[in-house]
């Protein structure tokens, strides 16, 4: 048997550094859970949980021993990065030396966790606790980081002679310093005594001692970090803004720290309910690992590594903006784009600016969503909800859509041009530049979850932000080209905008909600794989493993079918719960009716034709499914 080349290696060691980074993620969440539901003591004693290897896992003896499992996962997973480390990249330190710290770390950890159950949770060992766990998960990410990019290695001592480094690293610093603030703030249960917001009871200096100094100090802190951050993004884009992919870290650092204090904003305004307690720390730990890539990045990214990689031409990233180096033609394209004068040409301009961005967001895609959001909070409502929290749903959906929309373009934006479908997008076509869509995408996704969380309620913004990382970050950046059911996993995305609706209205999801959800999640499958039938050679060209392409056609047209088949089933269960009436029924075994015709049709006849009969009637379908709810709680409502 031969030994696997060095490709393969980097692959296998990239992929394990991966998982390990995502479990040690987890683990921080996990983690919060288990502090801010209580449920620490769940396990008094330590190593053992109820002095049993496997306790009975109920209340918070379950949430700590899931904390002590996926512990275990990461311990596993740390070992093997190391040892994988060790075994081959010895010569490079900045892979090596952070996976074998990591060990150390993990160590102090498990010790430090040990410690904190058998002195019962002193507030300064926890705040201990979560910060080495905050330098262990900066330890895995800079071995992976450098995993991809072992070559950048070489220039690391060159990045500290420039500005931006010793900006984010200082940023980065202060992340970690607001992060452990907000754990004594925590510790000492200090949030209680600041119950408004921006300002701890309305006052710069809080009167009441010692416990509203500390929550207000720590909200002054998030204040300077932020200024601290924006500086440095600010300072990217006036040095660094050739390089798209430190570009887009510092938009996505600086946006997840915006969605962090948001999310502190909100725990305030609810009252501190665990729900938002964990989503705050969570939201923290992305921005801290947001805030390491970003430091990173910088030092990757120096002159002398972006001169060698641009002579190599094995960067897509520096290529971006190879077409738009030149001072000239960037004042050309701000005079082609608001040419001096005014008058008839200025409004064709911005007209055109206008619907290209209508464009870039995907308009079809947004309406559909929104038909199922606002059935769903008709349905919710058994009416007509408040107009303010309708307008403002419905306003929050439709720009978290664009933003998502705008993000999945600039993602695909190497494979767009080749396909004859995505050609004529404005990206690939140039009207809109890689840059402003990413700008627009994130913008919009943020005053969509800001929209929702200010004038709706906390919930709905939850899910729509859960809507737009899965969308983007799970489904785009990580399925789509890799596996074959990418639709499949991907398609619980485009089913979150009924949950959105139903918190909108409840501030609540109940089983009927969960259904509309699954609906749309068996739904997205035949509806996209119709499509993919369609357009088999488009994915073929650019060797994304859609399931005509990886599986092919036959097994996607009989997997079209199954799906379809389950889709209507579910369908069917509101109705067999008692949540939809009779005329729903009618409606659900009609349309589903004619929907399974179409599919079991494609898999006989295979043709192009009855591919788009179906895609095109899915649109309709679901559409029309959804009226059907609405118009059968409207006579419901009526007839009691």
């Amino acid at each position: 048997m031969s030994e696997p080349s060095l490709s393969q290696t980097s692959k296998t060691f990239r992929s394990i550094a991966i998982a390990t980074v995502v479990a040690t993620y987890l683990l921080v969440v996990v983690g919060g859970i288990v502090r801010v539901s209580g449920a620490g003591l769940g396990c008094p004693d330590w190593p053992l949980c109820q002095g049993r290897v496997i306790p009975i896992l109920q209340g918070a003896t379950l949430v700590e021993f899931s904390h002590r499992i996926v512990s275990t996962i990461v311990t596993v997973l740390v070992l093997s990065t190391a040892v994988f480390a060790w075994l081959r990249y010895r010569s490079i330190k900045w892979i090596f030396r952070p996976a074998v710290l990591a060990v150390a770390l993990l160590g102090l950890q498990i010790a430090l966790g040990g410690i904190t159950v058998l002195l019962e949770l002193p507030p300064a060992v926890v705040g201990i606790h979560l910060g080495n766990a905050l330098i262990l998960f900066a330890s895995l990410i800079t071995a992976t980081m450098f995993a991809f990019r072992p070559e950048s290695a070489s220039v690391i001592s060159n990045a500290w002679h420039e500005r931006l480094p010793r900006l984010a690293i200082a940023s980065t610093i202060g992340t970690f310093i607001l992060i452990l603030s907000g754990t004594v703030v925590t510790g000492t249960s200090a949030q209680l005594t600041c119950t408004t917001w921006p300002l701890c009871q309305d006052q710069l200096i809080p009167a009441g001692g010692i416990l509203p100094i500390i929550a207000a100090t720590h909200r002054y802190i998030a204040s300077i970090i932020g200024l601290l951050i924006l500086y440095t993004i600010i300072e990217t884009w006036r040095t660094k803004r050739h390089i798209s992919s430190l570009m887009t870290a510092s938009v996505i650092a600086f946006i997840m720290f915006v969605i962090q204090v948001a999310v502190g904003a909100f725990h305030v305004e609810l009252a501190f309910p665990i729900a938002t307690g964990i989503l705050h720390l969570a939201v923290a730990a992305a921005t801290w690992a947001s805030m390491v890539v970003f430091a990173i990045l910088t030092f990757q990214t120096t002159e002398h590594r972006m001169n060698s990689v641009s002579e190599q031409g094995e960067n897509r990233f520096e290529t971006d903006f190879a077409e738009t180096n030149s001072i000239n033609r960037v004042f050309t394209s701000l005079r082609r784009r608001f040419p001096i004068g005014g008058g008839a040409s200025t409004t064709k301009v911005v007209t055109t600016n206008i619907v290209n961005y209508i464009l870039l967001s995907k308009p079809w895609i947004i309406g559909l969503l929104l038909t199922t959001t606002l059935a769903a909070m008709l349905v919710a409502a058994r009416g007509v909800p408040d107009p303010s929290i309708l307008f403002f749903t419905l306003l929050g959906g439709a720009l978290t859509a664009a933003g998502s929309s705008a993000l999945n373009s600039y993602i695909d934006r190497d494979i767009d041009p080749t396909m004859g479908r995505t050609s004529r997008r404005p990206i690939p076509t140039g009207k809109i530049s890689p840059r402003n869509a990413l700008i627009f995408g994130w913008v919009t996704c943020v005053l969509g979850v800001v929209a929702l969380a200010v004038f709706v309620n906390g919930l709905s913004a939850a899910l729509a932000l859960a809507g737009i990382v899965y969308y983007v970050g799970l489904y785009t950046m990580v399925l789509k080209r890799r596996t074959p059911q990418n639709v499949v996993i991907g398609g619980a995305a485009g089913a979150i905008p009924p949950l959105v609706g139903w918190a909108a209205v409840t501030n609540d999801i109940n089983l009927l909600a969960v259904y509309l959800f699954l609906i749309i999640f068996y739904w997205t499958p035949p509806h996209t794989w119709a499509l993919m039938l369609m357009v088999t050679k488009d994915y073929q060209k650019v060797q994304v493993p859609m399931m005509p392409v990886a599986m092919g056609e036959p097994e996607t047209r009989r997997q079209i079918v199954l799906y379809s088949l389950l889709m209507v089933a579910i369908t069917l269960i509101p109705f067999s719960i008692r949540d939809l009436g009779w005329l729903y029924l009618v409606a659900a075994l009609l349309l589903g009716g004619w929907f399974v015709y179409l599919a079991v049709k494609i898999m006989r006849d295979g043709s192009k034709a009855t591919a788009r009969r179906l895609y095109i009637y899915s649109n309709a379908y679901l559409a029309l499914l959804f009226l059907a709810m609405v118009v059968d709680q409207s006579v419901l409502h009526l007839a009691v």
